[in-house]
């Protein structure tokens, strides 16, 4: 099923459309051209057994279920006859393994899964997007773009089977992902970048994972579970214009299980809350993604490598290491906040710091626990307690 033209014209109109191809559902951009299938309906399935499916809708578009029927057949005669009847189509399925693409001018939500059975990848662009099933693919990255807000619900499950890297973005809005939802890369990277505020169910991946919450919090989703570990990783680089914390956004932690992790934040009386299961060391850490436009033109998102916990408001910053693991400072990084801001170490085994590393505040307290050694090297206050 191909477009003839690169032009943007509607293609098909109606209010709803399923389409089953051998090949391929539209075509990949050549030389800038667009040459997507364009669309005005209501409600969209797509299958295909080769070759990418790239579609364009101009309107709200529901990536769903499309019931059978049977079409009317006009005879040479003149007659109406009633037609073979059209199989029940749902979600989007490339079985070849190529890419998915589909972008909206206006709202996109994916009721259904969206799956392409190879290394292909999926790309998702909406106004605003809702995610309320599974984006799969074997190993391809996934690239979820909205302007506005991205939703997880509770049903949604974004992964890659291999080592895929995924991408969520809003680059308006906020990322509102519900306590069931899931976000697996295996081994791949993951970022999830807001203008605003981000809540999550969990994402996992043995690589790096990344949060940005340029202007807002980052918050685990009420409900579900409230033990569960949000976020497993090998690295995990946090940005956030204002909290970080468990579901309260205050005295709650946000539970994590990783490796290495790094902190800038900003906000003054905002609380910067991490509970980390197993040994945990302050380094250098980053991470980067790919973005695919609707013309499949990519460019690379990022939070650049950044080694220290700091937050330059008056926040306060506690970080909790459970399951008898260590907590380490390592080489000549810092751990930092200004104001009334206080910190907070507390680890169950030891607690070591490197050589050349530091721990500073001006007003507030700052508290070193840990149920084995202590090990410090320089801790400073201007006008707060030590302890």
């Amino acid at each position: 099923v191909q477009d003839h033209s690169a032009s943007d014209v509607v293609n098909v109109s109606g209010r709803s459309l399923q389409m089953n191809a051998g090949t391929t559902i539209g075509q990949v951009p050549d030389d800038s051209d667009e040459r997507s299938i364009e669309v005005n309906v209501q409600t969209l399935a797509a299958e295909s057994a080769a070759g990418v499916i790239f579609i364009q809708s101009v309107a709200d578009l529901s990536v769903g279920e499309v019931a059978a029927f049977s079409p009317d057949v006009l005879s040479a005669d003149g007659s109406i006859s009633d037609g073979p009847q059209i199989a029940t189509l749902t979600g989007i399925l490339n079985d070849g393994g190529g890419d998915v693409i589909v972008a909206s001018t206006d709202g996109l939500t994916a009721t259904d899964t969206i799956v392409t059975s190879g290394s292909g990848r999926i790309v998702l662009i909406g106004d605003s997007l809702t995610i309320e099933d599974a984006i799969t693919s074997s190993g391809g990255a996934l690239s979820i773009a909205a302007t506005n807000d991205l939703t997880l619900s509770d049903a949604a499950d974004v992964d890659t089977t291999v080592d895929g890297n995924i991408l969520l973005s809003s680059g308006s809005g906020s990322i509102l992902a519900a306590a069931g939802s899931a976000i697996d890369a295996v081994n791949g990277s993951i970022l999830v970048s807001a203008a605003n505020d981000i809540t999550l169910g969990t994402a996992a991946t043995a690589g790096d994972l990344g949060l940005e919450a340029t202007s807002g919090s980052i918050l685990t989703a009420t409900g579900g579970t409230a033990t569960r570990r949000v976020l497993s990783g090998d690295t995990l680089t946090v940005v956030a214009g204002d909290s970080v914390a468990g579901a309260n956004g205050t005295t709650d932690e946000l539970l994590i299980d990783v490796n290495t992790l790094s902190l800038s934040g900003g906000a003054t009386g905002a609380a910067y809350n991490f509970s980390n299961d197993g040994t945990l060391t302050v380094d250098t850490t980053s991470v980067s993604v790919a973005h695919y436009n609707s013309l499949l033109v990519e460019t690379a998102v990022e939070i650049a490598a950044q080694s220290d916990l700091s937050v330059a408001g008056e926040g306060n910053l506690s970080v909790a290491v459970t399951n008898r693991g260590d907590f380490e400072l390592a080489g000549t990084r810092a751990i930092s906040t200004t104001g009334a801001g206080t910190i907070l170490i507390d680890a169950e085994g030891a607690l070591t710091m490197g050589a050349l590393s530091q721990i500073h505040n001006d007003n507030g307290s700052i508290t070193l626990e840990a149920g084995d050694t202590v090990s410090v090297a320089r801790v400073s206050s201007v006008l707060g307690d030590i302890s």
